[in-house]
């Protein structure tokens, strides 16, 4: 994963609170196929993303693959793709799996962190 001018200029301002796939490639400067490789990434590892989609019939999953994406969701996919320009692919998953603070770094409360910080800063 090389680091594009788009991941870098990336902002979570430029998005609705929903977020197509196509889209967030778009503004990424990706592919399609990569968010969906990162969208399941980040759904087996992360249990504040997975989470993240709605139920149906008390089950997360049915829809993972074709509900458009959270803000919340597009901050966890942004920020893989950041850490997979040093750790590679692999490396991240690896990390994700073993590392608990490092899965925690992408969490719904670091977003809301992050996210409420660039708020009142702006």
């Amino acid at each position: 994963m090389k680091l594009t001018q788009e991941l870098i200029k990336f902002s979570l301002d430029d998005l609705d609170e929903y977020t197509s796939r196509s889209e967030l490639a778009r503004k990424l400067g990706t592919s399609k196929i990569t968010i969906q490789i990162y969208n399941k990434m980040a759904s087996k590892n992360i249990r504040d993303y997975h989470n993240s989609f709605p139920k149906v019939d008390g089950k997360v999953g049915e829809l993972e693959d074709t509900m458009p994406l959270k803000r919340y969701q597009c901050y966890v996919i942004a920020k893989l793709l950041t850490k997979a320009c040093t750790l590679g692919k692999k490396g991240l998953e690896a990390m994700l799996q073993s590392d608990k603070e490092f899965a925690d770094e992408f969490s719904y409360s670091k977003f809301l962190e992050v996210y409420s910080n660039k708020k009142v800063a702006a």
